[in-house]
């Protein structure tokens, strides 16, 4: 029976309408008896299968899908098995179709092999290497996928989360496989035809396809001007997809208040937006610098403007988690348990609300679920290692941050948690292995050249702990506690009036007032002013928060010649 027959055509054409309106029962059905009929068709196993993935019965669709050679059914085969993590096939079936591709098959580098475009499947393949660890297979793949197709955000996407993304100005351009053709007049009938299927093919770029014409110069010269209008409309959007471009790249470098900036360029109708708002961003810039209470404004807008959306809403309850909002964190779990129990990033939310309860054993098993749901979901095992790290199972902790480097080497919260582990176990080459690392990833977060400083102050290297330290200081000039540990380091190299000039400013600040004060004394004892010292020592076993046994401990020694008075200097350090 030919492939071309009416009933198959009649089968494919309502299989794809019930597929579109979302009636996937009638879709099988009507699948089932295009395979039944026309068992030689090569779109009918496809169309089969179609209904079955589009009904979320991916591993039916699999095994329909198996040992087809039929194009699209390798490329729907490739994306069974990216779903179902059989990457290895996966890749093997994008690699066939690439291998199968013709020149005379190319039109202006970009082909379309039975409705399966090439720009696509560079795509794909680039999600499966991303997700198998190849990240030099990825790179190249998004990055072939973008030059065939700018319109492809989510390749551009992964080359951000890869790191080493070209500029947005340099992507989303109209290059030449994308580019519609100039108006040109067409001499003969023929000229005519080829012209038109060119246009056709080419517009698939900007706005589907155009209406089936004749062959008159009149609707020649309509559907020139139709390409030049597609042309400027496409121009307008990459010009739109570039800023949103530029700010997805800063963000994935860390670089937050760039980021910032170019998300304020944004059209208003970008701009509010819950992409833009929530998960980008602009919470997570704010979130990211640890300006958390910006990030929660953002977080509730983009709520307030799509309650139904959960990504990035795990970072809105570890924003709550950082400002210690029980309640608001409550009912946003409560929220989320109710829409979608089977969405990660509930678990997740869950889990940081009975953190913040300190019941460490329930939040890790909410993380368990939720990696349960998403065997790649690196930011559970991320959280999971920091609930093992504050029950000190400091074994399991390091290999739950090992697992999400594993999965996303890029995020530094890891690292972060590793070099926490190893400064606690006093190994501290290992930990400034893993505080380098994080910072090579942010180097615009405080706390993570904090963390290097202190130790590099521990490895005894003068030089490198006080630039640490003052570039902790640079960043966030209003923390305390960062000018404390910079003077910290100050005496502990023996630079005291450089101390002294840190402290000095420091007082009235209560949070931190009896360390300021304990460590200015332990620097005049050490100038030799016993005067001043007395005085400072005094000031901190008279504030609230003091630890009088210490500070009893530096006046005992204050007179005395003991050189036990040097271990003191350490005593004001703000904890890890």
């Amino acid at each position: 029976m030919s492939t071309t027959d009416p009933q198959a055509l009649v089968y494919e054409r309502h299989i794809q309408t019930s597929i579109d309106h979302a009636d996937y029962d009638n879709a099988l059905f009507l699948a089932e008896r295009l395979v039944a009929c026309f068992p030689e068709y090569p779109r009918a196993p496809y169309l089969h299968a179609k209904a079955y993935y589009h009904n979320n019965q991916k591993q039916a669709a699999y095994r329909i899908l198996e040992g087809q050679t039929y194009s699209p059914s390798q490329y729907l085969f490739a994306r069974c098995c990216f779903d179902l993590d059989l990457l290895q096939e996966g890749e093997q079936a994008l690699q066939y179709i690439l291998q199968s591709v013709k020149p005379e098959k190319c039109n202006g580098g970009k082909m379309d092999l039975d409705g399966v475009e090439l720009d696509y499947v560079h795509c794909l393949l680039g999600k499966i290497c991303k997700r198998a660890g190849k990240r030099d297979e990825a790179k190249r793949a998004f990055e072939r996928a973008l030059t065939l197709n700018p319109f492809l955000w989510t390749a551009y996407q992964g080359l951000c989360e890869l790191g080493g993304a070209p500029e947005a100005d340099d992507v989303f351009i109209l290059g030449k496989s994308v580019e519609p053709p100039v108006k040109e007049a067409a001499r003969s009938k023929e000229e005519q035809k080829t012209f038109k299927m060119e246009l056709r093919s080419k517009k698939r770029c900007y706005d589907g396809a155009t209406k089936r014409e004749s062959g008159n110069s009149t609707e020649t010269e309509e559907l020139s001007a139709q390409a030049e209008r597609s042309m400027a409309a496409a121009t307008s959007i990459l010009q739109e997809l570039q800023l949103l471009g530029k700010a997805y790249r800063c963000l994935m470098n860390y670089e937050c208040r760039e980021a910032l900036q170019a998300f304020s360029e944004l059209s208003e109708a970008h701009l509010r937006t819950a992409w833009t708002l929530n998960q980008a961003r602009v919470a997570r810039a704010y979130y990211e610098i640890a300006r958390y209470p910006e990030a929660a404004r953002y977080f509730r807008e983009a709520r307030e403007l799509e309650p139904w959306r959960f990504e990035g809403l795990d970072l809105y309850g570890s924003c709550l988690w950082h400002m210690r909002e029980e309640i608001e964190l409550a009912f946003l779990a409560k929220e989320m348990d109710v829409n979608d129990r089977l969405a990660p990033q509930t678990w997740c939310i869950v889990g940081n609300l009975y953190s913040l309860r300190q019941e460490h054993d329930l939040a890790i098993k909410c993380f368990a679920r939720a990696i349960q749901l998403d065997p790649y979901y690196y930011y559970a095992y991320t959280l999971t290692g920091f609930e093992y790290k504050m029950k000190e199972e400091l074994d399991q902790a390091v290999e739950y941050f090992q697992k999400s480097s594993r999965i996303e080497p890029r995020p530094f919260n890891a690292w972060f948690g590793l070099g926490e582990i190893f400064y606690q176990q006093e190994n501290y080459g290992n930990s400034h292995f893993m505080f380098e690392k994080a910072v090579s990833i942010n180097p615009r977060n405080p706390i993570v050249h904090f963390h290097l400083g202190s130790i590099l102050q521990k490895l005894g290297e003068e030089e490198k702990a006080v630039a640490a330290h003052q570039q902790a200081v640079r960043l966030d000039p209003k923390n305390p506690l960062y000018r404390l540990r910079l003077a910290s380091a100050y005496a502990d190299f023996k630079r005291y009036e450089e101390a002294l000039a840190e402290l000095q400013p420091l007082e009235g600040f209560t949070q931190i007032e009896s360390n300021v004060y304990l460590l200015m004394g332990n620097v005049y004892k050490a100038l030799g002013d016993t005067k001043n010292a007395l005085m400072a020592y005094t000031k901190a076993r008279d504030h609230r928060t003091s630890r009088h046994d210490v500070i009893n401990e530096a006046i005992e020694l204050l007179y005395s010649s003991s050189d036990e008075s040097e271990n003191l200097l350490d005593v004001a350090t703000p904890n890890q």
